[in-house]
This record gives structure tokens, sequence and C-alpha cells, in this order.
């Protein structure tokens, strides 16, 4: 039986939403995972010491703790999805930059991460439960797993890349960015149905 337009249209767009709510979990825990197997490879080239070091460990949890109460502030105003949106977009640029240059931009780079990264934190749950209501538990376990799988990726490859003729950590820590911008691009693909993202249009 062929669907109408506007069943093909919803189907599609539900589609998105899934897919975004993966991506932005790939998202979560990798930018993060991914930076202490290479600590022994840049410290020497950026000249760290053990006390900027910890700060690189730190700086997301300092990130999280500071940010995390204007999140539904923000949110309340501009609507979920959007809020997401921007804060996928800051998480490319951290996740970039932060390997970029020296030490500096490596501490203000993991800042900018820990910050858009507590946005996906404290968002995600409400998003899942305002948009599959009725399967949350599955759609949550969805979540967890694919926040966990590339947590555990990330930690696990990030060496390895450097390994890769023509690759260094450089490239190892700003691979992960690929993850957050393909989040931003399924986001922007729904933008076609949400207009901009308003909160009205979380709900299918």
């Amino acid at each position: 039986m062929r669907l109408s337009k506007q069943a093909f249209a919803r189907r599609y767009y539900i589609f998105l939403l899934l897919l975004a709510i993966l991506l932005i979990a790939a998202t979560l825990r990798s930018p993060i995972t991914s930076v202490g197997p290479l600590i022994p490879l840049f410290r020497g080239e950026l000249e760290a010491s053990n006390a900027m070091i910890g700060l690189v460990s730190t700086l997301p949890l300092l990130a999280f703790g500071l940010f995390s109460p204007f999140v539904p502030r923000i949110s309340g105003k501009l609507g979920m999805e959007m809020t997401l949106l921007i804060s996928m977009s800051f998480l490319s640029i951290g996740v970039f930059i932060r390997a970029s240059g020296g030490l500096e931009l490596l501490l203000f780079g993991t800042l900018l991460t820990g910050m858009a990264i507590a946005v996906g934190n404290i968002l995600m749950p409400g998003l899942i439960k305002s948009t599959f209501p009725y399967r949350m538990g599955l759609i949550t376990g969805l979540y967890s797993v694919s926040m966990n799988i590339f947590g555990a990726l990330a930690s696990g490859v990030s060496v390895p890349i450097t390994s890769i003729n023509g690759f260094d950590w450089r490239h190892a820590m700003q691979l992960w960015s690929v993850l957050s911008l393909a989040a931003v691009i399924v986001l922007l693909l729904r933008c076609q149905r949400c207009g901009h993202l308003k909160k009205k249009c979380l709900l299918m």
C-alpha cells in the first residue's frame, strides 16, 4: 500500500529525529574519552605541565556544573531542537579547534566542548520524553547504547588512528567533530518541517 505524501513526510521527519537523537548521543562522551589516551602524545609537543593536563581533564566537568543551570532557560526561549542545533554547532567548533593550535586553544576548545555537551546531557532526556512518549524506554535504550558505544570506541581507536600514515594526535582528536557536524546537518533537515525548530514542532 502506497503512503500518501503527508504520511511519507511524517515518517521521514520522525526518522530524522531518531537519527538526530542517536548522533547527539554519540557526541556526548566521545569528545571527552578520546582525549585521555592521546595525552602522552601531545603533552610534550605542547609543553604542558601536569597542572595543565589536569585542567584539560577537569574543564569539561567545570563546564557541566557552571553552564547546566542556564540550559533550561535558553531552551525555554529557543526550543529544544534549536538549542541542540546551536550546541552541536559549537561542539563541532570546539572539538576541531582544540587540536588546531597550542595549549591555549586546547583549553578554550575543551571548555567550549564541555559547555556544548552539557546542553545535550540536560535536554536529551526531555526531547525523548516529549517526542516518543509511548516508546520512551526503547528510544532511551538506543540513546544510551549509542552514547556508550561511541564513548568506548573513541577511547579505543584514538591512538591507533595516529599510526595511520599522514595522521597524528591532532587528526585523531578532530575526527570526532564529524559526529556533531552530522547531527547539525540532520537537525537542519528537520528545520524544513519545523520552520525555526520551535518547541511546538517537537511533538510528532
